[in-house]
């Protein structure tokens, strides 16, 4: 695979599963996925861990709040591939 995808944090933290549910079901398994997570409450945190074993992804979490600019350099980092989308 040519291309990673790399989820960085947003203002609302409510719409993070719901964002990864639709990402899941518009690519491919073998795309991977990076999701850089930052201060988000607990019971989110949670859901978005239970993701996990349905559609495996990279999760990478600080008990603190990431600025945007941040987590996606965070990602980029992360990505495996020669490609990167940022979501």
């Amino acid at each position: 695979m040519l291309t990673s995808v790399v989820v960085s944090p947003r203002e609302r933290f409510s719409s993070l599963v719901p964002s990864l549910k639709s990402l899941f079901s518009t690519i491919g398994r073998d795309v991977p996925v990076v999701v850089v997570d930052g201060g988000t409450p607990e019971h989110i945190r949670d859901e978005v861990k239970a993701l996990q074993a349905e559609r495996p992804f990279k999760l990478i979490s600080f008990p603190y709040m990431v600025k945007p600019c941040e987590a996606r350099n965070i990602g980029v980092a992360e990505a495996s591939t020669e490609y990167v989308v940022l979501s």
